[in-house]
């Protein structure tokens, strides 16, 4: 049973409301879902192919433009055993006042119609710090929850289109933007730094966070998706490593990308696909045998 009280239950919604598809045989859902013989089908066929020694099934996520966040954040709940130690730290709740008292970054926070945001910047501080309460609770209502079944059950509560779900997708967004803030801070200092960070500051529209978080964060779950570049933000965010099998560059050197391109020790790993690095869905379990068991939601 979760340990959370949804900000908004709705003990009526459907399986259509669920923001992940049931589990799908990837050779069946390739084969039923690439048909013919163009040359996209037989590239993304054989990235399926390929996908299928490591994965049995995969999860189809809804198809907005939040599909790279919830996708991510779904696989570390799905495989978390206890809450990371940095999400439980008391100060990651003053992340939202921090970011506006010194950098007047809150203020033109874009929340989806789902979150009930009546205005103003005290008000969407203390939203955002209720959205950070809320990842805490539901990571470790996940952590809690005994064995795969047990942490299916919290992400199917969860991912209803609700506000909770929308609410802890901002609150990745919220980290997201943190983390470009240390960053930028250690740029201007000189220090060394991951490779995608000169990428990320080197553009006109991200030259600063407040521009980045203007011209792209904010934008992202409304009218774009997650680029690259937000990819390795996200990792930073949410201290996982991002495996994507980009099925459209089957048998070439950019099949395979990892977020941050370099392995850190001791990082967990969450694995996504792309059909064309746009939308995102999730790969779990073990290669199928003849009576595999769907349920197993396993590494």
């Amino acid at each position: 049973k979760s340990l959370v009280t949804p900000l908004n239950t709705a003990p009526d919604q459907d399986q259509d409301q669920y923001s992940f598809g049931p589990p799908v045989d990837i050779s069946v859902y390739s084969e039923s879902e690439w048909k013919g013989q163009t040359t996209k089908s037989i590239v993304i066929r054989k990235g399926y192919a390929v996908l299928s020694h490591s994965f049995g099934f995969l999860r189809r996520v809804k198809g907005d433009n939040y599909c790279a966040l919830r996708a991510s954040l779904y696989q570390a709940l799905m495989h978390t055993t206890k809450p990371p130690c940095w999400l439980q730290q008391k100060s990651i709740l003053l992340i939202p006042e921090q970011l506006e008292s010194r950098y007047g970054l809150i203020k033109g926070w874009l929340f989806p119609d789902m979150c009930k945001h009546t205005g103003g910047i005290e008000k969407s501080v203390g939203l955002l710090k209720c959205y950070l309460r809320l990842l805490q609770n539901w990571w470790h209502a996940a952590a809690a929850s005994h064995g795969v079944e047990g942490r299916r059950s919290v992400c199917e509560q969860l991912f209803q289109g609700g506000e909770d779900e929308f609410g802890v997708i901002e609150a990745l967004k919220l980290l997201m933007l943190a983390h470009a803030v240390d960053l930028h801070t250690a740029k201007q200092r000189g220090d060394n730094l991951p490779i995608f960070c000169w990428l990320l500051f080197a553009r006109d529209t991200s030259s600063s966070p407040r521009s980045y978080l203007a011209n792209h964060l904010s934008q992202v779950g409304f009218s774009r998706g997650m680029e690259q570049v937000d990819m390795f933000l996200l990792s930073c965010a949410m201290r996982h490593t991002i495996k994507v099998y980009r099925l459209h560059m089957a048998e070439t050197e950019e099949f395979i990308s990892f977020y941050p391109d370099d392995s850190i020790q001791g990082r967990h790993c969450v694995c996504l696909l792309t059909e064309d690095d746009r939308h995102y869905d999730v790969a779990f379990g073990n290669p199928v045998c003849a009576e595999e068991d769907l349920s197993e939601e396993s590494d």
